[in-house]
């Protein structure tokens, strides 16, 4: 009987110690975890703007890193998802340097089918929520969580129209904007003017030829002439981009 008390208790220390080594050898090993991000880059196809955020896992420790899965949401004023994105990696084994590419997409359209269309004309921030969830040695499960602030530029920034100017039977309208984002702009900008009873005076259309970003957009745009131009007391204002379409933006000319 003493003997088998004595297994037991001989049994018990060395679990002990296995469970001892195998905790120091992770802890260890999470130390030796490095994980660095490259230089983002974006890509803008049809409504879809991408920003493509490389990052490299070198596992430097005792174990293999499984089930990795790396997400982040993207939000918008008052805190409305315009993104969601996961990456996963099913394995990283020890001494693996891994590169991987986390893509996250945002849809200008559905931005402004949520009711974000302020960010269309003010200069804002994204808040984006990140984690990173992984499984070391196949049996403990890890978890970092972290929140940032990405600026967010708008590409209508300062739109404004300016007073007609009429010279003869030919009439241009001055129309200005910054392009704020990261992305460039191409389409067209078509102007619609009424009179106070809501009747259709005249009506243009320009080109938005390459509006880089941190550019300033400005025209004389010109305009067709439908009735009296004494009359005219608004325009509206309709933008057709490769990145999205918006209008109308009404403004009350004096």
């Amino acid at each position: 009987m003493k003997q088998a008390i004595r297994a037991v208790g001989w049994a018990t220390n060395i679990l002990w110690i296995v469970v001892l080594v195998f905790t120091i050898t992770v802890i260890l090993s999470a130390f030796q975890l490095r994980v660095s991000f490259a230089e983002p880059k974006i890509n803008a196809s049809g409504e879809t703007v991408t920003l493509s955020l490389p990052f490299n896992i070198s596992n430097y420790g005792f174990y293999d890193i499984s089930n990795l899965n790396f997400t982040t949401r993207v939000k918008g004023d008052h805190e409305i998802s315009i993104a969601d994105s996961s990456t996963f990696v099913p394995l990283i084994s020890r001494g693996e340097n891994v590169t991987v590419t986390h893509n996250i997409s945002v849809i200008l359209s559905d931005m402004l089918s949520k009711g974000l269309i302020n960010m269309l004309f003010n200069d804002s921030a994204l808040n984006v929520d990140l984690s990173l969830k992984i499984e070391y040695a196949r049996v403990i499960p890890l978890q970092i969580s972290s929140n940032l602030s990405m600026p967010w530029g708008a590409p209508l920034y300062n739109l404004s129209v300016g007073t007609p100017s009429i010279e003869g039977t030919n009439i241009t309208i001055p129309v200005s904007f910054e392009n704020h984002s990261f992305f460039a702009l191409n389409g067209t900008v078509s102007l619609e003017l009424f009179d106070d009873s809501n009747q259709l005076i005249g009506n243009g259309t320009a080109a938005l030829y390459d509006v880089q970003p941190q550019s300033r957009y400005s025209t004389a745009l010109p305009v067709s002439i439908l009735g009296d131009p004494s009359l005219i007391r608004e325009a509206r204002l309709h933008f057709y981009t490769s990145i999205f379409s918006y209008g109308p933006v009404v403004f009350r000319i004096a």
